[in-house]
């Protein structure tokens, strides 16, 4: 398994989460005529969406919408509650709704990108992206979400652009500084792939995925004190991390740690996911050689195709 980062993205790898982010900041930045009956309806289903029931939500807006069927906010919301239980279509249908009666409101593109992430449209997920840009040229987000669809599509310095854009706007932006060094490690620059992977860091210090990534750079630099020092560090913050487990044991067996190595592959058999059996049966028919390395007696070759290097990010989402 070679190494390779993961883009992480506020999209939808934790699509409740998500949603209710962006449903936050749309009470917070948008506001729309409401009739007052209409407007109790809409109240409701905020409420409901706030306490994590994003299903009767929907039936509250759906009301506000009957009482007043020219609301966008109605629209909006109800679309936001849609992508939170799964109904990718049917939020687009309502964000369409929402952009065809008021087509100034920035968070609606925003939602109308999401959702076409989510559905792998990426080319209509970069063009709303755009347009909410457009609406609110100080939109972070929108920069680091159209920046991870760039880097979807190969085109990796536009990522750079964008998520340099983010961070300008969003100083401690970690998630933008994460993604920042995943675009520069595809075009093999390392060291600025490093600064950016420090500076998530810096500002979260329990970013597993940058202390991640970061280990395989330096890896990649045969640095490889330093790279076991952040394989630890995830391992502190998370002691069933299988990836952590076999990358530090692969950074300890090159770096000649050969019985902290043998204890850290143990560890990977035991918290490996199940997809990943074979690769255990391989690492553990690697046992006995790694004990002789221990010895000081000859290393036989590797059983074929077994791959020593660190595994690739299985990053929590884009």
């Amino acid at each position: 398994m070679a190494p390779n980062d993961k883009v992480r993205s506020n999209s939808f790898s934790a699509t409740m989460g998500i949603f209710g982010i962006l449903f936050l900041l749309v009470i917070a930045n948008t506001v729309f005529g409401q009739q007052k009956s209409a407007a109790e309806h809409v109240q409701k289903g905020n409420e409901l969406v706030s306490s994590g029931q994003p299903d009767k939500a929907i039936g509250e807006f759906s009301k506000a919408i009957m009482f007043e069927p020219g609301n966008a906010f109605a629209y909006l919301q109800r679309g936001i509650a849609r992508g939170m239980t799964g109904q990718m279509r049917k939020a687009v249908e309502d964000f369409n709704k929402a952009i065809e009666l008021d087509p100034k409101v920035p968070e609606a593109f925003f939602s109308r990108a999401m959702a076409n992430e989510r559905m792998n449209e990426t080319d209509q997920a970069i063009e709303d992206y755009g347009k909410a840009i457009e609406l609110n040229p100080n939109y972070a987000e929108a920069y680091h979400n159209r920046g991870t669809q760039y880097h979807k599509k190969g085109l990796f310095n536009l990522a750079i652009d964008d998520f340099k854009k983010a961070i300008f706007l969003q100083q401690n932006y970690a998630k933008a500084y994460f993604n920042l060094g995943v675009a520069y490690r595809s075009i093999s620059d390392t060291t600025m792939a490093l600064r950016s992977y420090t500076e998530a860091i810096d500002i979260d210090p329990k970013f597993i995925d940058a202390y991640y990534n970061r280990g395989l750079a330096l890896y990649d630099k045969e640095d490889y004190k330093s790279a076991i020092k952040d394989f630890q560090k995830i391992l502190d913050l998370d002691s069933t991390h299988a990836h952590a487990w076999f990358n530090l044991g692969a950074t300890l067996e090159i770096d000649k740690q050969y019985g902290k190595a043998l204890d850290s592959y143990k560890k990977y058999t035991l918290y490996a996911p199940f997809p990943e059996r074979d690769k255990v049966e391989a690492l553990e028919k690697r046992f006995p050689d790694i004990e002789r390395k221990m010895q000081g007696r000859p290393n036989p070759k590797l059983p074929p195709d077994f791959d020593m290097k660190p595994a690739d990010s299985m990053g929590a989402g884009k």
